[in-house]
């Protein structure tokens, strides 16, 4: 069984995000657009997972998802869930040496471009 987590760092995902909670727990980047959409999504869909996570003005994207991995690796590895992540979706940003460095430490081993971003794979004997 997949275990997908999303994360999020488009300054203003706006509607996008019903269907990005759909896929898996959304980690979303907490701008005051942001802030607003997920309180909506969090209204329509209670049973829908959104964690918001703080960013500091300016910040890159590259350094949103650098900063939020080890929270989401601590509430979605295998120290925590069953069946633990074994996909990444990150909207956003593109990959780079820096993400995939980084990815890698924690298992991820293939990459690929989706519409807004990438995702990162962790086959399952590295997930668990």
């Amino acid at each position: 069984m997949a275990s997908t987590v999303v994360i999020v760092v488009i300054p203003d995902v706006g509607d996008a995000l019903d269907e990005l909670t759909l896929r898996g727990p959304v980690w979303l980047a907490a701008t005051d657009e942001n802030r607003v959409t997920a309180h909506r999504v969090r209204q329509r869909y209670p049973e829908r997972s959104i964690t918001t996570f703080t960013i500091s003005p300016g910040m890159p994207p590259e350094s949103q998802v650098l900063g939020v991995l080890p929270d989401v690796e601590l509430h979605h590895g295998p120290s925590s869930q069953v069946p633990p992540w074994d996909r990444l979706e990150i909207q956003g940003t593109s990959i780079t040496s820096a993400l995939r460095s980084a990815l890698e430490e924690f298992g991820a081993t293939s990459f690929r471009d989706v519409a807004g971003g990438f995702q990162a794979v962790r086959s399952s004997d590295r997930a668990a």
